[in-house]
Order: C-alpha cells, then sequence, then structure tokens
C-alpha cells in the first residue's frame, strides 16, 4: 500500500522548483565562478551549474556527494565553515545555499566568513526554513510515521514478518530515520546511526517513547521553541546586517509538509494563504553595487 512519496525523488523535485524560481531571470552561465555550501546529495549542484559557469560544491557528509565531479563543478568534502577559511578574498561572484545555517553552531562567523570570499559585487543566496515548517514538523511527526508503518507493514506477509517490520520501523524512529525526512539519513543508514543530521550537536538521545511522538529539533537549537524563534525572518535579517550583508529581496519558497507526504493540492492551498516552508534571502554587501541586482528584484 503506497501512502507516501519517496524521499529522494521528492527532495529533488522540490530543490528543482526552489532553485528555478530562484533563478527564473537569470540566462545561463552568469556567473563565472561560485560557491555551493551544503551541498547534500549534489543534486542542486547540478540545477545551479546551468547559471554558474564554474561552480565549487562543498558537503561534510562525504556518502552523500557523487564520487567525481560533474562538468563545471569540482566537489569538496569539508565543512562550510573549513571551506570559507580555505578561499581568498573576493573569489566568488555568488555564493548559495540551502538549508544548512541552521545547522552551523556560529552562523555568524560563516556569513561574515561569506562576506570575505564573496566579490564587492556579487550577491549571495541563502534559504532557511521557516516558522510554518516548524509547526509541520512537530504537528505532522506522528502522522506521518503512521503512514509509514501502515506502508511497510502492509507489504509484508505473515504475523511473524509483520511484527519484524513494525519492530525495525520503532527502532528506526527512535534512531531519526524512519520517514525519510532528511536525505542524510535515508540514503546513508548506518553512517547516520553514528554521526546525526547535525555533527556538531551535542545533544542527549531522546527516550524511545520520547521518540515515537516528537521529532528531535532540525538544526542545532536545543528545543523545538527555540528553533521556532531562529526560524523567524527578523533572526536572519539581523545576522545578516551584522555581516555587512543588506537584503535586496526576501522571497517566500513553496509549502511543503517536511515529510515528503506529496500532499500537492494541500500545499497548493498553503502557498495561496501565504504560507511557506521556507524563505529566500537574497542579500548583497553593504556600501557596494551587486551587478546581479536587477535578475533578483
Amino acid at each position: 500500500m503506497k501512502l507516501k512519496a519517496d524521499w529522494i525523488p521528492w527532495l529533488h523535485a522540490y530543490r528543482k522548483r526552489e532553485t528555478d524560481s530562484i533563478f527564473e531571470k537569470c540566462p545561463e552561465g552568469l556567473f563565472r565562478c561560485g560557491c555551493e555550501l551544503g551541498a547534500g546529495d549534489g543534486y542542486q549542484s547540478t540545477l545551479l551549474s546551468r547559471y554558474i559557469a564554474s561552480l565549487i560544491s562543498t558537503e561534510i557528509n562525504p556518502r552523500l556527494l557523487p564520487e567525481e565531479g560533474r562538468h563545471g563543478i569540482e566537489y569538496r568534502i569539508c565543512s562550510a565553515e573549513a571551506a570559507l577559511a580555505s578561499f581568498a578574498d573576493r573569489n566568488f561572484d555568488i555564493v548559495f545555499s540551502s538549508n544548512l545555517l541552521e545547522h552551523v553552531v556560529n552562523p555568524q562567523k560563516v556569513l561574515s566568513g561569506i562576506n570575505r570570499v564573496l566579490k564587492d559585487d556579487g550577491i549571495t543566496v541563502n534559504v532557511m526554513p521557516g516558522p510554518f515548517w516548524k509547526i509541520c514538523q512537530v504537528l505532522l511527526y506522528v502522522p506521518a510515521h503512521v503512514l509509514v508503518t501502515i506502508e511497510r507493514i502492509t507489504k509484508q506477509r505473515g504475523l511473524k514478518n509483520i511484527v519484524l517490520e513494525f519492530r525495525a520501523v520503532a527502532r528506526e524512529t527512535w534512531q531519526g530515520i524512519a520517514t525519510g525526512s532528511n536525505a542524510a539519513l535515508a540514503m546513508n543508514y548506518e553512517h547516520e546511526l553514528q554521526n546525526g543530521n547535525n555533527p556538531h550537536k551535542k545533544a542527549a538521545k531522546p527516550s524511545f517513547f520520547k521518540s515515537l511522538i516528537m521529532p528531535l529539533p532540525h538544526g542545532v537549537s536545543q528545543s523545538h521553541w527555540e528553533e521556532f524563534k531562529v526560524f523567524k525572518q527578523k533572526y536572519w535579517l539581523a545576522l545578516f546586517d551584522n555581516a555587512g550583508f543588506v537584503c535586496i529581496s526576501l522571497r517566500k519558497g513553496p509549502a511543503a509538509s517536511g515529510y515528503g507526504l506529496g500532499w500537492k493540492l494541500i500545499a497548493a492551498l498553503c502557498e495561496k494563504l501565504g504560507l511557506a516552508s521556507e524563505y529566500i534571502y537574497i542579500t548583497a554587501k553593504k556600501n557596494h553595487v551587486c551587478r546581479y541586482q536587477e535578475y533578483f528584484i
């Protein structure tokens, strides 16, 4: 019984929609040199390479990226902090990240690093989850796990196999991977059991029963309430301002459940109501003329 979309195809479709909406006014090859921080499995890198002639894509998880780079893309295995420290000043026309900054311990330091490696007339694009995404993560956690459980046990025959599958789902729920709501978790089971989604985060593992009814915070925040406040626009706008950036465009991204449930009609209704799962912050250096501004306003 199929009740939930396959996570990776769903995520790729979501990332394509996100990328297309950001760069819809940009001609191909607009940027000579760019950097992507937190590339995940590298799929979005291939979309960005349409607009960036020479792209360096970084990712901290060595098991996510392809073994070899593709035409116009160089993959590097390192953290965002380490990557930025290795680049020369004023090196890139564009620096891009999607759902990364909420995972770094010191986002202010990372943004200052981005300012340093960005050309004075360059542009940055940073996509972050919003409060609506946070609400969906908490409220839809149990329904998403119920759907996954039903979907998986109905594929089994015999009471023994059903019980074993149910126990497997429960264990994966405790480990944080049962819904496949994170690409790294879905693709790299054993690696992520040891390293988690936030390798810099020091957090106590929740009890088994708590894990069945409440997800862990998505990023490095210690609680859901703290993360809800962190995901607000004013928090990030203040960080950009402190790092020497001015926001030239703030856009709403697509609406989604956060679990790849594939509810297209519900998502479309949410978007009509003005709800968004993420916000797209397009910024440039203060006191400098951005040569790409016309393509993003």
